[in-house]
């Protein structure tokens, strides 16, 4: 399920493109976003990037701390490069 819940978020992290809302995308950001403090609770880095990132979630720079964390926490290796990862949000492109 942990894995299943971060492909799902990498997938849907475009969502925070304002200039291209999808409220496909929207919903299933939202329901992944809801399952990390249940399946994520032991694991104090993705927790606190967690918070981080609701704290105030329409900040791009509180979404990849928490992407990173949780890839990290199910052993997929990154994302994308942090610059790479806030570029394509900015510019609304998806990477290659």
């Amino acid at each position: 399920m942990k894995v299943e819940c971060v492909v799902n978020m990498t997938g849907a992290r475009f969502v925070l493109d304002k200039r291209r809302p999808n409220p496909e995308d929207e919903a299933r950001f939202n329901v992944e976003l809801n399952k990390i403090p249940l399946l994520f609770s032991d694991d104090e880095n993705v927790m606190r990037a967690y918070r981080q990132f609701a704290s105030n979630p329409g900040k791009i720079t509180n979404l990849y701390p928490m992407m990173e964390s949780l890839t990290k926490a199910v052993k997929i290796i990154g994302v994308v490069e942090q610059q790479e990862f806030e570029r394509v949000l900015r510019a609304g492109e998806v990477p290659e």
